[in-house]
């Protein structure tokens, strides 16, 4: 329910920090961050639902959920005024 933060000698709720995803081309998404995914952009804006360890669930405009895993996720964060 609480983490220390690696830098901070404080306990923080987890849904106030940031996960740094293994993998991850951008270390800020979060869970509702909307993305674009580089190497399909026929997807669309996606929305992330959830992360879990290396595992990344979005739901893409265009083609729906989609699980993303690997060594390299390559998703790029849309601010919503810039969509």
């Amino acid at each position: 329910m609480f983490r220390r933060a690696a830098d901070s000698k404080m306990w923080y709720p987890r849904f106030l920090m940031t996960f740094q995803v293994p993998g991850m081309t951008n270390p800020f998404i979060e869970v509702g961050a909307l993305v674009r995914h580089a190497g399909e952009p026929d997807w669309g804006i996606g929305q992330v639902q959830s992360i879990i360890g290396a595992r990344i669930t979005v739901t893409f405009e265009h083609r729906g959920k989609v699980v993303l895993s690997g060594p390299d996720i390559p998703l790029d964060l849309i601010e919503p005024d810039h969509f």
